[in-house]
């Protein structure tokens, strides 16, 4: 039924009715939606904002007036299929979304107040640019049992969200950051570029979690970073090019140390990428470091990796005794 149902001053009439019944929490049995297995037909509803003004300039901003952005408050969606719909910059506070697929559905700019998301999927779906978590302004966001598999989340950033049973198969992350967020039993693959996972306990933000059960055997790490988390939980690629190096903060001090008079490029490099690495608060002695011989050759050649991976091999071993 999708496609042709929305077209046309009728169909536009049925989006808003959609909307604002979703808004009020009000059922959608009685508007002839038709059903895919168990769950209400919503398959390439249109509702995303249009432009309401010509952009002007504010101060330094460039700012446009928008019209038909979807807030929805309080309210329960369940068993509801938005496949192929377009929902970009939709924006829910204290929601519980609940056995919905949005596959290859259109949902960039989404913004996740105090919300859960439940036995729910986003296949292929373009969550670009999203809040996916916003502790502690909007409460711990919830995701369980939910798959992103080929979801495309760059630029996506997530505060405090606690992701439970999620599935990240071939994802595009990148210039992600999951900063303050709990992993168990997730499952990451394929290319992660330029992704943070910050995991310290910082002022006003979520307590500090360690990963459990969550699986990057089958990712290809490109500039990973991992702050503050022991990841004894976590399984790291199976790639002879990245491996963990314990008790970071103590490795990453001994090795600037030992280099101060070192003034050859590579020594420099490496001193400024671990210093740059190391936790401005909550020194968790036992944090990781995942190296990544390809991350150091792209810095600054073989010599650059080399003199990193011996030097940060041989101070683990003296702060590890």
């Amino acid at each position: 039924m999708s496609g042709a149902r929305w077209k046309g001053s009728s169909g536009d009439a049925l989006a808003a009715q959609v909307i604002d019944r979703l808004k009020a929490g009000r059922p959608l049995n009685d508007l002839g939606l038709g059903s895919i297995g168990p769950r209400i037909d919503l398959t390439g509803l249109p509702a995303s904002p249009s432009p309401g003004s010509v952009s002007r300039e504010v101060g330094r901003l460039i700012v446009q007036d928008v019209r038909g952005l979807v807030e929805i408050s309080g309210r329960m969606l369940s068993g509801l299929d938005f496949s192929k719909g377009s929902l970009n910059g939709w924006r829910f506070r204290q929601c519980q979304i609940v056995d919905c697929i949005f596959d290859e559905a259109k949902c960039s700019e989404w913004v996740l107040l105090h919300c859960t998301v439940r036995n729910s999927t986003f296949r292929r779906a373009n969550l670009r640019a999203s809040m996916l978590g916003t502790y502690p302004e909007g409460g711990r966001v919830q995701w369980e049992d939910v798959s992103f598999a080929e979801a495309d989340l760059r630029d996506a950033v997530a505060y405090g969200a606690v992701f439970k049973s999620c599935d990240f198969s071939n994802a595009r992350l990148e210039e992600v950051n999951f900063n303050q967020c709990e992993f168990s039993h997730c499952r990451f693959a394929g290319t992660i570029e330029e992704v943070s996972f910050d995991g310290r306990s910082l002022p006003d933000r979520a307590p500090r979690a360690e990963m459990e059960d969550v699986d990057f055997t089958g990712a290809y790490f490109v500039n990973v970073d991992f702050r503050g988390y022991m990841l004894t939980g976590a399984t790291l690629p199976n790639d002879p090019d990245v491996f963990p190096v314990r008790r970071f903060p103590c490795v990453a001090r001994r090795v600037i140390d030992d280099l101060a008079g070192e003034e050859s490029e590579p020594a420099r490099i490496l001193r400024g990428v671990l210093q740059n690495g190391l936790p401005h608060t909550d020194p968790t002695p036992e944090s990781v470091w995942g190296f990544n011989r390809r991350d150091w050759r792209a810095w600054g050649g073989d010599e650059l990796a080399t003199l990193a991976e011996t030097e940060m091999k041989r101070a683990e071993a003296e702060c590890l005794a």
